[in-house]
């Protein structure tokens, strides 16, 4: 957050995403700055999204989250995305407020978000780039469904 209020490019950001209505990606720490709040760091975040980014229990698993996790997706916004392993590295995860952004979800100690959309907007917490297969058809996916709006 601290980078895009250095850099000058919130107006520019809220006037693309949500009034113009483009299209938007957040990947890992892309999609945590939409919520109202982070823990980390204790960070007002974008609040395009009602909820809040918590950190994981490193009491009971291993912190920060490395590796492959299966994702389910509960809505069927990008075509033929289908529930696969994704790749993830994080110690945060978003709490959204409203199940209805929920666009997948996945498993560590629990369920927990790992992926949201409304409208124009998406967002994953694994990194789809460094999920092989499955990864590359999310963003061909994402890809091709901008190209139709």
């Amino acid at each position: 957050m601290n980078s895009l209020c250095q850099m000058k490019l919130l107006n520019a950001l809220e006037d693309a995403v949500l009034r113009k209505k483009v299209l938007f990606l957040g990947i890992c720490v892309g999609m945590q700055i939409l919520f109202e709040h982070s823990e980390e760091d204790d960070a007002e975040c974008l609040g395009w999204f009602k909820g809040r980014v918590v950190k994981f229990d490193s009491s009971a698993v291993r912190v920060p989250q490395m590796g492959w996790n299966r994702v389910q997706f509960l809505k069927n916004v990008l075509g033929d995305v289908r529930e696969d392993f994704f790749y993830f590295v994080n110690s945060y995860y978003a709490k959204p407020e409203n199940d209805s952004d929920i666009w997948g979800m996945a498993d560590y100690d629990g369920p927990f978000t790992a992926a949201v959309c409304r409208e124009n907007i998406y967002a994953t917490q694994f990194h789809a780039e460094k999920s092989g297969t499955a990864g590359l058809a999310l963003l061909k996916n994402f890809l091709c469904y901008g190209t139709q709006s």
